[in-house]
This record gives structure tokens, sequence and C-alpha cells, in this order.
């Protein structure tokens, strides 16, 4: 995302060692010099980092259980795959995952509460629409598996807004299911029972 530079420590020799230091985005973003109005902006940094921190969470629980993180296609990835599509939705990750010999793939959409609830619930409504024609099979060929979509959002008053609106009004007509969790709690223990689904209109875990 080019707010970090790799220096070769070893004199340039070889594969690294590598030390990190800030590049011009993240000084400027720091320093506020030089930068527009919508630069300024830290958002886009924690929605970064709080993805990476939920990857590595993941990761490490997955490893804890014997399972394993197969594949995780970030946005910028998708993004690049589904170049020229327009209406396409493009989630913050794509996740292929395997655990007591279950696997799964998930799609994930991460909030910070930026956008509206209407912005996100009209989100959801495009995942449907792509659900329904299997244009998802593009993203995960060959595994023949629908994913699901977890939402994290960053409170319990908008996770509970939101699962109001999916019971309500979706959850009934779904052709795939929608994780519903707060950041807090799915960082901490991302395969808990932690999560609603929108299939069985309770909290579970992801993986079952």
């Amino acid at each position: 995302m080019r707010y970090l530079e790799p220096v070769v420590v070893s004199g340039g020799h070889g594969g690294g060692p590598y030390a990190y230091g800030l590049a011009f985005r993240s000084r400027a973003l720091l320093g506020g010099v030089g930068t527009t109005r919508r630069s300024r902006g830290a958002g886009a940094i924690w929605h970064q980092l709080e993805i990476a921190d939920f990857r590595i969470a993941l990761q490490k629980e997955f490893e804890s259980h014997n399972g394993e993180l197969v594949e995780w296609l970030g946005e910028s990835v998708l993004r690049g795959l589904l170049i020229g599509r327009r209406g396409t939705p493009v989630p913050d990750a794509l996740i292929h995952w395997r655990l007591r010999g279950r696997e799964g793939t998930l799609l994930l959409e991460w909030d910070r509460g930026s956008e509206s609830l209407a912005v996100l619930t009209a989100k959801i409504r495009t995942y449907v629409d792509h659900w329904r024609v299997r244009a998802h099979r593009e993203l995960i060929p060959g595994l023949g598996l629908k994913p699901r979509l977890a939402v994290v959002l960053d409170s319990r008053e908008r996770a509970s807004r939101l699962t109001r609106w999916l019971t309500e009004k979706q959850a009934e007509t779904l052709p795939a299911t929608v994780l519903i969790g707060v950041a807090k709690s799915v960082l901490v223990d991302p395969l808990g029972d932690l999560w609603w689904r929108s299939d069985s209109g309770r909290a579970g875990s992801f993986h079952r």
C-alpha cells in the first residue's frame, strides 16, 4: 500500500535482511504536509491495519487447531482480477480455509463506521445478485464452494442494526450465509461462536 519502504540491511546483497521505514505517503500523512483533505484522514490506514490484524489472528488460530489458511487474496489483488467489470463487488479479502476435514471460503467486508448502513446493505444486495448468477466462481475457480460473506463492524450497535435488517428483510431469501461480527471480539477469537449467522438466526462459528 506504499506506506512502508524496505531497505536491504546487508549492503544490498541477497534477499535481506530488511529494515522497514515510513515511505513518503506515511510521512506526509502523519505530518499533514503536502496532503489532500482526503489523504489526511487516517481511517484508510486503520482499516488496512485492522484487516491485517484479523489475517494474523485467523492464521494463528487455524495453526493452533491443526487447520490451514490456504489462501488470502486482498482487495488490491481482487480489484486487479475484476478490473473493468462494473457493478461487481470487491471485498476486502477472499479467504480459503481448511479445518477438521472441512474447507470453505469467506468474502470479508471490514466496516469501520465510515459509511452509512444504507451503503453497507446496498453492498450486501450486490453480493446477493452475484451469488444468484454464480459470478463468485470466477474468484474461486475449481473449488465448487459458495463463499460466505463475513461482515465485521466496529460496534455492537451497528452489528445489531445490520442483524435486524437481515432478519426482517433478507435472511429468508439469501442464497448464501451472511455472518456478522464485531471487530473487538473476532480479533481475539476469530474461530469462536461469535458470529451471527443468517442461516440460523443465532450466534455460531463461520466454519461449521
